[in-house]
């Protein structure tokens, strides 16, 4: 059975190994699989969560590589589709800490945009513990119809939703269509999450309004706030995440091992509570290290930080 279902994006993301460096200065790069989504699997998988992708690659070499990764990392690649005459994802990325993370996309009609309602209709969609998709899946393409049609079929067959709100503006032909498509495809979600710059998108307010125009209904909003930790609004209540003191290294990728940390602990029977905590604890271990998905932690650091024992069947 799959615990966690993403759907979205898959890049090959190239890293800059002359860290501190102008990106203009890099001599080297170190290759990892990127993408929101599939790195919120891959950190879900690190956490002993058995995770699959719904994503697509092009019929070339990168998209072996890719699909290769996945496999090392434990993820279930059996919904990865392979599209010929489309190439795979890229990315590159430089890294000058603490925040500054120049990058690139090659993202000119990549083959994950084109995934079909075809491609979908052997997801395991009633089984699933939880899916998880990329608000950037409806940017443009097939893939945004097929992600809808995800999220409204598991609404009926009762499968908990999470939508990332993964605001990427040069990823979206019309930038204005992002509060629309987005906007609609959260009614068919459980947990919404999101910086404060991507709920202010998603509802056409100004950040500094952010707070105004969010509260608790019918599902769970969770506001990821960086240094300052995380804010989850509940049905149950409002909670705090807490900021665990670590010297941070690089900020990429944690926010999708929040994600991850978030859905794994709710997956596992956690409380909102235990759940925002358990997944600060990921996005700081994330934070304390070079690099995206390699940075990832596994459930034992994780409940070293927390100074959890870890269940004896490795859950």
């Amino acid at each position: 059975m799959t615990d966690l279902l993403t759907v979205g994006r898959v890049n090959l993301d190239l890293y800059a190994q002359q860290t501190g460096a102008e990106f203009t200065e890099a001599r080297g790069f170190d290759a990892m699989i990127g993408g929101s989504p599939s790195n919120i699997a891959i950190a879900a998988a690190r956490l002993g969560v058995r995770s699959a992708v719904f994503t697509a690659v092009g019929d070339d070499l990168v998209g072996e590589w890719v699909s290769r990764a996945f496999d090392r990392e434990s993820v279930d690649t059996r919904y990865v589709a392979r599209k010929p005459g489309v190439h795979t994802s890229l990315a590159l990325l430089g890294q000058i800490p603490p925040d500054r993370f120049p990058r690139t996309f090659y993202r000119d009609n990549p083959a994950d945009i084109h995934l079909t309602r075809q491609d979908a209709e052997s997801l395991p969609l009633d089984p699933v513990g939880a899916v998880l998709v990329s608000a950037d899946v409806f940017a443009r393409g097939s893939s945004a119809e097929t992600a809808a049609w995800i999220l409204r079929t598991c609404r009926e067959k009762g499968t908990t939703t999470y939508i990332d709100l993964d605001l990427r503006p040069e990823h979206w032909p019309k930038p204005d269509e992002y509060s629309t498509l987005v906007g609609a495809a959260v009614r068919d979600a459980d947990v919404v999450l999101g910086t404060a710059e991507e709920f202010a998108a998603l509802h056409q307010v100004e950040v500094r309004d952010v707070g105004r125009v969010l509260s608790a209904g019918e599902r769970t909003l969770v506001l990821k706030r960086g240094e300052d930790g995380a804010t989850v609004l509940s049905p149950d209540g409002e909670f705090a995440a807490p900021v665990f003191g670590v010297t941070v290294a690089s900020t990429v990728g944690a926010g999708d091992a929040f994600a991850a940390g978030l859905i794994s602990a709710r997956l596992n029977g956690s409380g909102w509570q235990a759940a925002a905590r358990f997944a600060s604890a990921c996005g700081a271990i994330t934070a304390s290290r070079f690099g995206c998905s390699r940075g990832f932690p596994s459930l034992d650091e994780v409940a070293d930080l927390l100074g959890l024992e870890v269940a004896a069947d490795g859950r």
